[in-house]
């Protein structure tokens, strides 16, 4: 701007000299004259300088409204942002906390499960741990109390441990003419099971059958199951408790069991299936079921989920 002015200057200056010398006017009509250009000038550049300034805090203005609503834009994505933090937080808080109440409801159930069973039972030396691979204290809750109601003479149980000692004691302290018959396919299991019968003083009343997994043709298909010699002289069971084999040594690995023993149950047995958490225990029940009607289920309430199967007629 001041570049203009000057250039204005002095061409005015030169213009305002060459006007003079061809009009030849008096001094004080040219000092006049020399001074309204001089004024004009002053007036045109505050113009421009107005106009200048005002341009300058338009584009002023603009940017700053637009940087204010980029900050309010900014403020307000982060309001959003930190809303939905906390929403996620709340939720993660929440199902953290019903996570938590419903294993402590869990552990409540253990707790009180294993209270009742000493109460039944009494303890009267260190027992054998419960839940994970061995049997939950709700399903050995469960198991003698259908032992106190049914009084089965032979309870034969597929798979062997905790639950089988807690048999055993079960038949003794109800004093039920009985035996418990477990078959069990990993020699390991079998030989801690004895042990813990032996430190119990209740070998006379169990036994553990180690029976090695061989296939069996049922229907069209093939299966495997333990070991025929291990179970063959068994008759009139009248507890049978499906806890094996194993789910990682086949595909409904337990399947077997009504199949190949249905003829050898009691007319009034009672069959339980644990771990009905699994899809492919649910799908052996429903099989169970549709194959032999004379059988009924009741699902139950248990750590891992269970099934009790009644005859409730003659096969």
């Amino acid at each position: 701007m001041s570049r203009i002015l000057t250039g204005s200057l002095v061409a005015w200056t030169v213009l305002a000299g060459a006007f003079i010398a061809w009009i030849q006017p008096s001094p004080a009509i040219a000092v006049v004259l020399f001074c309204q250009g001089l004024v004009l000038l002053g007036l045109v550049y505050a113009i421009v300088g107005m106009r200048s300034a005002n341009s300058r805090l338009a584009r002023l203005y603009s940017a700053t409204t637009d940087s204010e609503r980029t900050a309010m834009a900014t403020r307000s994505s982060l309001k959003v942002e930190i809303s939905e933090i906390r929403a996620g937080g709340d939720r993660v808080v929440s199902a953290l906390g019903k996570a938590i109440q419903v294993s402590n409801r869990r552990l409540y159930r253990q707790l009180e499960a294993l209270t009742n069973l000493n109460a039944m039972i009494p303890f009267d030396r260190p027992m054998p741990a419960t839940r994970g691979y061995p049997a939950s204290p709700d399903l050995l809750l469960l198991l003698v109390d259908l032992v106190r109601q049914t009084r089965p003479s032979l309870v034969l149980e597929c798979g062997s441990g905790t639950s089988t000692l807690w048999f055993a004691r079960a038949l003794r302290h109800y004093g039920i003419e009985g035996r418990v018959v477990a078959l069990e396919h990993e020699k390991e299991y079998a030989e801690q099971t004895r042990r813990y019968l032996e430190d119990h003083e209740l070998d006379d009343l169990a036994e553990v059958r180690e029976a090695p997994l061989e296939t069996f043709l049922i229907g069209d298909s093939e299966w495997r199951w333990y070991a025929a010699t291990a179970w063959t002289d068994l008759d009139d069971v009248g507890l049978l408790f499906v806890d094996g084999p194993p789910a990682n040594t086949a595909e409904k690995a337990r399947f077997p069991a009504l199949p190949l023993l249905v003829d050898r149950l009691a007319q009034r047995a009672v069959v339980v299936v644990d771990d009905l958490v699994r899809e492919d225990e649910r799908e052996i029940v429903d099989n169970w079921l549709i194959a032999y009607p004379e059988f009924t289920a009741e699902k139950v309430r248990l750590e891992a989920g269970g099934a009790i199967l009644r005859r409730t007629g003659g096969a």
